[in-house]
């Protein structure tokens, strides 16, 4: 028998504390980010800020713009949840589940339908279940699906601190004796120091939430910061992008007055600390302000006809083709395109809007859903309502026009626009 040793040498990223911050900066929304610079304001006694007015005038935004938040504010759970699917490639067989796991969540957002049940009732595998509630917990907000306080908190901090394993081992093990507030048990149990604990339990405290679709139960409306703003340039003749974050450039880090009281290396040590931070802060901001700009250049490109006639006019776009053209990963195109508004000339809504799976035509070119969605809207809508067009007649009525799609893709699109069947439309003469 031979021993033999041998040396390998293997590549390890740590999570840590900067690089779990910078993940979520990159999710915040332009509200979210002004109240996150705050705090670090107020942390840092050496960030000097002219800080800017942190609400609109009624004279920056149009009646469009409010109307369409508005709007957009009253949508439920399911529309929410079901709108962004269109980002990700599923068979007609896949989606079928994943919507029907939607439907069955309740009002919090979680799933207390049993497995076994869904399984049995749809006629399909386990891990076929498995795979589409893996889609959901992917869905907005972060939680649902859910089917317990355990799941729900671990699934959010998987999304947001993937790396951080003793987080997941204190909700996962440990949620009990954290509501009983015995850090110092849990601390000898985890072989680590009672400050991390309480470290990590505050985290969970500010960043996790237990029911993370109640906000969409509130029946409130406000209007919605944009955070992003795209005007037409009539003189260059292109769009031209500004990110909603003016007040970043307004920050300065002052060290000269108590540098000039002293020399002492104690009080240098000081200072260097804190302007570590504040260009760890800058940099992090750049690096959100750059891959915002860069996603945008991608969606400029490919929707130039949304910005002058509407979201009817959406070409496909998915995350993933994002993603390759900025070589970046996709994940990181999700979480900077997650929870952000986008006001343009013809109105304010989801920057996920702009991303929609793509349908072939018998030419070899594609339409996104949304485009097939509003001309069955449209055709609906002016059709003669003796005799209202069927799913079929629908279905060769865009055959002809060249799109490859099936009668009942045609079906489930209309019960999408919440569109009763041709025999209930039929009005008796």
């Amino acid at each position: 028998m031979h021993i033999r040793l041998e040396q390998k040498q293997t590549l390890q990223l740590t999570m840590t504390k900067d690089l779990r911050q910078a993940i979520e900066l990159l999710q915040f929304s332009t509200v979210e980010l002004h109240e996150f610079v705050r705090a670090q304001v107020e942390e840092n006694p050496f960030i000097e800020w002219s800080e800017p007015p942190t609400t609109y005038r009624s004279t920056d935004v149009s009646t469009h713009d409010v109307i369409a938040a508005t709007a957009y504010e009253e949508k439920d759970l399911y529309d929410v949840l079901v709108e962004q699917l269109a980002i990700f490639s599923l068979s007609d067989e896949e989606r079928k589940v994943v919507e029907y796991i939607i439907c069955s969540l309740e009002d919090d957002g979680y799933l207390r339908t049993e497995k076994k049940d869904i399984v049995t009732r749809l006629h399909i595998s386990p891990d076929q279940f498995d795979r589409a509630l893996h889609i959901v917990h992917q869905l907005e907000p972060i939680g649902v699906g859910a089917t317990s306080l355990v799941d729900c908190l671990l699934i959010q901090a998987k999304h947001l601190a993937p790396k951080d394993a003793l987080l997941h081992q204190l909700i996962e093990y440990h949620l009990v004796e954290i509501g009983y507030g015995e850090s110092e048990q849990i601390a000898k149990q985890l072989q680590t120091s009672t400050e991390t604990v309480e470290r990590k339990i505050e985290w969970i405290k500010h960043h996790l939430h237990p029911k993370p679709a109640n906000h969409l139960a509130k029946k409130e409306t406000a209007f919605i910061e944009p955070d992003i703003i795209v005007d037409h340039d009539v003189t260059l003749g292109e769009w031209v992008v500004h990110l909603n974050d003016d007040y970043v450039s307004k920050l300065t880090f002052n060290d000269e007055a108590i540098l000039m009281q002293t020399n002492e290396k104690e009080v240098q040590t000081y200072v260097q600390t804190y302007r570590s931070k504040f260009n760890w802060l800058m940099a992090s901001l750049e690096k959100r302000r750059a891959t915002l700009l860069n996603i945008m250049q991608v969606i400029i490109q490919k929707q130039q006809h949304v910005f002058h006639k509407g979201l009817t006019y959406v070409e496909p776009l998915t995350l993933r083709s994002v993603a390759d053209k900025i070589a970046m990963h996709e994940s990181t195109v999700s979480r900077a395109t997650a929870n952000k508004f986008i006001q343009t000339p013809i109105g304010t809504f989801a920057l996920r809007d702009l991303f929609s799976t793509a349908l072939p035509t018998v030419t070899g070119a594609t339409l996104s859903q949304k485009h097939i969605k509003e001309k069955i809207r449209t055709w609906i809508v002016e059709e003669d309502k003796k005799q209202p067009l069927s799913d079929q007649k629908l279905t060769e009525m865009l055959q002809k026009e060249g799109v490859i799609i099936s009668r009942r893709t045609i079906a489930k699109y209309r019960k999408q626009l919440q569109i009763a069947s041709s025999t209930k439309r039929r009005q008796k003469e």
